[in-house]
């Protein structure tokens, strides 16, 4: 006999823009796989205008509440919109967090997985129930991570191939923060189950991308790996990843040693560490006057990270001086091997805020 049941475990965010053709697919890919406890999936539209935005509201109209039926789950589906041109982004990163920001304000559930609508879940994944049962047999884990397969777009998935090698992802294999962020290790967003437990990442709003969630929840707990690989992420000619890819100015504004030292302070110690090369490269490029396009000044703005706001403004005397004392620094740093808390909060002091 098919049961009602509200006591939401999984909380699966699909955001979607524009992707009419895709999102069937992938909300297929979400419901067909077997889920023994009770679940939502919270799909958030920016504004499409090609029919995509109906498609979610059909589908929320069809799951209402989750429903247990032999010991399985239908989900409960919640259809919501924005409109991101409201808040002025800068570029498809900005829309795509505001996106994900709202959908993530949605989440009820003690654990949440990201995904994009245009990517899906292979045939026969069963990740939800594994991930979830993994995460509570490791309270002290706020992440669980599995392997993903590559594909271009059109491709058939025998075709896909996996981002890396699989022997990486030993089952019950525990990576911390630390590890992770020294390791300079990048995993996708949609790799991962997060332990939601009211640590919400919807407050980054436009910055709400893949580092900076996986960021958000190392805050709270080690990553554990599940030796599995699920999802499939599609490349598309004209996807925020591959846009940006080709801007002369990536290495200043994805620079994750200062952008996510500032969005979350409690892991700069390890970014700024592990990116000092790179942090050195940004902070000279300000030093000699490098000039920013408008459009990805305009994406740094309002962080309130000093070297990004001195980008393209004329300096004053204190300007110089401190750009140079930070040059200094960070090079003596190199030189000396410092690496204690003390001086990363000197540094930070520098060139962040």
């Amino acid at each position: 006999m098919a049961m009602i049941e509200s006591d939401i475990i999984l909380s699966v965010i699909m955001i979607a823009h524009n992707q009419a053709p895709f999102v069937r697919r992938c909300a297929e890919s979400i419901i067909n796989q077997p889920v023994p406890f009770p679940y939502e999936i919270i799909m958030s539209d920016d504004k499409s205008n090609d029919g995509t935005w109906e498609i979610l509201c059909d589908y929320a109209s069809k799951y209402p509440e989750p429903i247990r039926n032999n010991g399985l789950y239908t989900p409960r589906i919640v259809a919501t919109q924005i409109d991101s041109s409201n808040y002025n982004p800068a570029n498809k990163s900005q829309r795509g967090g505001w996106n994900r920001s709202n959908a993530c304000s949605h989440a009820t559930g003690k654990y949440m997985v990201v995904i994009d609508a245009d990517d899906y879940y292979k045939k026969g994944a069963h990740n939800f129930a594994d991930q979830v049962a993994i995460l509570e047999a490791h309270p002290d884990c706020s992440l669980c991570m599995e392997n993903i397969y590559i594909l271009n777009k059109g491709d058939d998935f025998s075709k896909a191939r996996l981002l890396f090698p699989q022997e990486f992802y030993e089952e019950g294999k525990i990576i911390t923060a630390e590890e992770y962020i020294m390791n300079r290790y990048f995993m996708n967003t949609v790799a991962f189950m997060y332990r939601l437990n009211n640590f919400s990442p919807a407050q980054y709003g436009s910055r709400n991308v893949d580092v900076t969630i996986t960021s958000h929840f190392m805050q709270f707990g080690k990553i554990v790996c599940y030796n599995s690989a699920d999802y499939v992420y599609e490349n598309y000619p004209n996807s925020t990843s591959h846009a940006m890819e080709k801007d002369d100015d990536v290495f200043i504004f994805w620079e994750q040693g200062i952008y996510i030292s500032a969005l979350i302070p409690a892991l700069s110690h390890w970014y700024l560490l592990s990116r000092i090369d790179d942090v050195q490269k940004v902070v000279s490029s300000c030093r000699h006057n490098y000039i920013l396009k408008p459009k990805n000044k305009k994406f740094l703005q309002g962080m309130d990270v000093y070297v990004y706001d001195a980008f393209n403004k004329k300096r004053t005397i204190i300007d110089r001086f401190r750009l140079h004392l930070s040059t200094w620094f960070i090079g003596q740093m190199k030189i000396h091997k410092w690496t204690n808390r003390l001086t990363t909060k000197i540094l930070y002091k520098l060139i962040i805020r």
